[in-house]
Parts: structure tokens; sequence; C-alpha cells
């Protein structure tokens, strides 16, 4: 099989995080979701994995359904966010 763009090594799919692996793939760390590394040689601190759900959903051509409940997390987590800069007093 010939792949016309690179295939990230964590996708969110169905509500799971799955990993994916094939020759010739970037190294992507799970704990910092960064390229060029992998998890135990890792000294970052742990990435926000709603936050890599949202850059997946804007960046790459994925279905939304094939995020499952990930959107809906977000989507919530999102609202909330919004909610909490309502009532929360600006710092100027």
């Amino acid at each position: 099989m010939r792949l016309r763009r690179h295939i990230p090594s964590l996708l969110p799919a169905y509500g799971r995080k799955v990993q994916i692996n094939y020759r010739g793939q970037s190294i992507q760390c799970s704990k910092c979701l960064a390229l060029g590394h992998i998890r135990r040689n890792c000294s970052s601190e742990s990435n926000y994995w709603l936050g890599y759900v949202k850059t997946l959903l804007d960046t790459k051509n994925i279905p939304e359904s094939y995020f499952g409940v990930w959107l809906e997390h977000l989507r919530s987590h999102e609202t909330v966010a919004a909610e909490d800069s309502i009532f929360t007093p600006s710092q100027n």
C-alpha cells in the first residue's frame, strides 16, 4: 500500500486513543504528543489530549464522525471554557 500523506501515530477514534504504526512513520511521543522521540525518552510535561484532538480536527481532513465521544468531550470543554471566561474578571 502506498500512502498519499502521513498518518499520525496517535488518533482519536470512536472514543478511544488508537496508536498507528507503519514502516517509515515519524516517531511520536504518547506523553507530550511531540514528534521525534518516544515516551520512554520524554522529559517533557504531559500534553493535553483534547488540545491534540482539536488540532487534528482543525488541520486534518478527518470526518467528525470518526472522533466519537472525543468530539463531544471537546465541545463540552470548549463550552465550559467559554462560560468560565464570561464569569472570570479580566486582569488589566
